[in-house]
């Protein structure tokens, strides 16, 4: 058996980063359909805030999440995790706020319509809008609860 030297045999690197391009787009779509509502189901409502934003933070590799954004909405998550527990700490207990519930409602749509944009459900820019809405309304959710802290950390409520 003589081999040609004029034709040559496909590079197996290039073969396998061309079927994983191929592919990753229904991989990750086929992940969000059998996914998401077992996430809601295991909660009893909405998924977890960390396992949203871990999702948010994936994204931005696939280009469809823009990073500003993302590091928008975990710096809030942090300020308003310290908060509450500098309220624990001083024996106030600091529940969510209604704009909280509803922030955290936006950034579960956002995490699934992004991450179906980047499965390629759709090539329009969904997935920005609907993230900058998440992004605008984490903010206002977080100075909502800035706006309370006075009160709520010299132990006399967090009342409207």
């Amino acid at each position: 058996m003589t081999t040609d030297p004029s034709v040559q045999r496909p590079d197996r690197r290039r073969t396998v980063a061309n079927y994983l391009a191929l592919t990753k787009p229904r991989i990750i779509e086929l992940l969000l359909v059998t996914t998401v509502p077992v996430m809601f189901l295991a909660e009893g409502g909405v998924p977890s805030l960390w396992l949203v934003l871990a999702t948010l933070v994936m994204l931005i590799a696939e280009g469809v999440a823009p990073a500003w954004m993302i590091a928008a909405i975990v710096a809030r998550e942090i300020a308003v995790s310290g908060l509450r527990l500098a309220a624990l700490e001083r024996g106030v207990v600091m529940g969510a706020r209604d704009l909280g519930k509803l922030k955290t409602w936006v950034q579960t749509a956002a995490a699934i319509i992004a991450g179906l944009q980047a499965a390629g459900a759709w090539d329009a820019d969904v997935a920005w809008w609907v993230l900058l809405a998440a992004t605008l309304l984490t903010w206002i959710s977080g100075l909502d609860y800035a706006r309370v802290a006075p009160r709520v950390l010299r132990g006399e409520g967090a009342t409207s």
